[in-house]
């Protein structure tokens, strides 16, 4: 992580320095790259299945996996070219994920079978999106269509996540100024589609540019508000999202769902306009480049797959030797081992960091200050969960609600001990998932 001046703050969260340096830059392009790699599954969920194999020619948004059940996604070719190879990606959690290497011909073809679907129920409004490949883009890649579809529970709200609280990441920020007209007919057609009476939209009050132009365009909607929040960290989780602009509660275990709610990116709901008007799958999104290592930040739209060692290059390379490449932000983002690794579906940032960036605290012991429950949003106790899982104890993990742990990284950075505490809730998590399925 970076060295970010982090205050705990009492109720939950910390203060962050915003670092939003790449806010007023408008989104850009660059030169297509020589190949792209598409992991053939980027969510959660079960695996895609490819349907294609080396040699094959693909079109741009030509279907290369295939959903295998309705908690699943498709994966489109966001170039065209020829299919290289199909190659196992080493994945952030030690993994191995079936990805095809596409070769670029530079010609960029859309493919000719893409037409507009057609929608007039909610039932064909979630087996297009389902086909369109949307995921969650603002980090979690839950598939989109299943948040859409009709639950048990009655719905009636829809909230947009739009408080992009981690430092450094400004490119919700530019959908919002550069896009506004199609978040706000995104959210017009979920709510048309879904039958959900309202949608508020939850933005921290450190945008006020886009606050501002949101509530101009709205112009009083009686469907649809915009709703400041405090700029804290982590404002954007979803359950603490839910809390603070419904009042609501997510039940432990739960589902937003069961506080009557559904949660979009406002990216998401973004590429929903545009969805249903072409056709065209999620086949590109735009992410912050930024940090002191990389000689042009800013805010770029660029195909998926786009590897992060050839995005250098084309960004004029290094001013300096990154210290740590991240996938994302600073406090949830992956430290990436090679550069080989391409941008993906969930990535809203990537991050070259120098040595004056990140700090490296030595492991010692726990000094007992409690700064660790104290920023806690979801009001765990991460050391006595720590001392829980390294002593075995499952029981006594269930009854910390370990669970609920969002792995934020609050803890973490919170410790001055420099304890890996969000890693360790992590595992402890993975433990009881572990002994689950073996009962």
């Amino acid at each position: 992580m970076s060295n970010i001046y982090l205050k705990p703050n009492i109720g939950g969260g910390i203060k962050t320095a915003g670092l939003k340096s790449t806010e007023d830059f408008k989104t850009a392009t660059l030169p297509l790259p020589k190949k792209v790699v598409i992991p053939f599954t980027h969510h959660i969920g079960a695996p895609s299945a490819p349907v294609v194999s080396k040699g094959d020619h693909v079109f741009v948004g030509t279907k290369i996996a295939s959903s295998t059940s309705f908690i699943s996604a498709d994966t489109h070719s966001s170039v065209s070219g020829t299919v290289s190879d199909i190659i196992e990606l080493h994945w952030s959690d030690g993994s191995l994920r079936p990805s095809a290497i596409i070769e670029t011909d530079g010609e960029q073809k859309p493919d000719p079978g893409i037409t507009p679907p057609e929608i007039s129920t909610r039932e064909d409004f979630v087996s297009a999106v389902q086909s369109s490949g949307l995921i969650g883009l603002g980090g979690a890649g839950f598939p989109t269509h299943v948040k859409l579809a009709k639950t048990k529970q009655p719905v009636d709200t829809l909230v947009i996540n739009a408080a992009e609280c981690e430092p450094y990441i400004t490119s919700d920020y530019r959908t919002i100024m550069e896009e506004t007209d199609e978040v706000i007919e995104g959210i017009e057609t979920v709510l048309r589609y879904t039958g959900v009476k309202k949608a508020v939209i939850g933005i921290e009050n450190n945008k006020p540019k886009a606050i501002e132009l949101l509530n101009k365009k709205l112009n009083g909607s009686p469907e649809i508000r915009v709703v400041p929040l405090k700029t804290i960290y982590p404002q954007g989780a979803e359950k603490v999202l839910i809390g603070r602009v419904t009042g609501r509660a997510v039940p432990s275990g739960g589902l937003p769902a069961d506080a009557g709610t559904i949660v979009l990116n406002v990216t998401t709901v973004s590429f929903l306009s545009k969805f249903v008007k072409t056709g065209f799958p999620l086949v590109e999104k735009r992410i912050t480049v930024d940090g002191s290592a990389i000689a042009k930040p800013g805010n770029y739209l660029l195909p998926l797959g786009y590897c992060i060692g050839e995005l250098a290059e084309n960004l004029g390379g290094y001013v300096r030797s990154p210290e740590r490449i991240l996938l994302g932000g600073p406090m949830m983002g992956i430290a990436l081992s090679s550069e080989d690794f391409p941008i993906l579906k969930t990535t809203n940032a990537v991050l070259y960091l120098s040595e004056s960036e990140v700090s490296t605290i030595p492991n010692n012991n726990c000094i007992r200050c409690g700064r660790c429950a104290y920023g806690c949003p979801v009001c765990l106790s991460p050391v006595e969960i720590d001392t829980a899982y390294e002593n075995g104890e499952i029981d006594e993990l269930k009854t910390l609600s370990v669970k609920n742990c969002i792995e934020c990284g609050c803890c973490s950075y919170n410790c001055p001990a420099g304890r890996p505490l969000t890693q360790t809730m992590k595992l402890a998590k993975a433990l009881l998932a572990k002994v689950g399925e073996k009962k």
